[in-house]
């Protein structure tokens, strides 16, 4: 698209950027998804960039922002008040993730450990190897937090 654009959303994650960008499609209005590979690639980059933007040409700005602000079929239940399905799931892995990466840049223990408690505290179930998985990272969080607490002490005496 060689004209101006219009932000009319951001989205934290990329699958519900594609789902409100599907929903725009669907209603024959041309959009475009900027930042989605770059937050893809670089989640913790959402507060920076300020998420993934939708945007659309300006004479379809009106229509979209209607459409998006649309909750759909009232059947499906208050979206506030759910968890998005999955939610607990993408947390918990994103969890291990970075307890992984904590291995190699310590700075990111206790925000793996965060995550791990916040997804063991949601409703729903996580899939065996998951779960397992889950446990052992927070456990191994925890040692790491200790270690981590032990070494500044050290250093800090010498």
């Amino acid at each position: 698209m060689n004209q101006d654009l219009i932000t009319v959303e951001r989205f934290a994650d990329p699958a519900t950027a594609g789902l409100a960008q599907s929903r725009l499609e669907a209603a024959d209005i041309p959009s475009f998804l900027s930042d989605e590979v770059t937050m893809g690639l670089a989640w913790h980059w959402n507060m920076a960039l300020g998420g993934i933007q939708l945007q659309v040409p300006p004479e379809h700005a009106d229509e979209a922002r209607l459409l998006l602000e649309d909750p759909g079929d009232p059947a499906a239940g208050d979206a506030e008040s759910d968890p998005e399905p999955g939610a607990r799931e993408q947390l918990a892995r994103r969890s291990v993730r970075a307890g992984v990466m904590g291995w190699y840049l310590p700075p990111l223990v206790p925000y793996s450990l965060y995550l791990g408690i916040k997804s063991l505290k949601m409703p729903g179930e996580l899939p065996g190897r998951l779960r397992t998985q889950l446990w052992l990272i927070i456990v191994v969080d925890f040692v790491l937090i200790r270690i981590l607490g032990w070494i500044t002490e050290e250093i800090g005496r010498h």
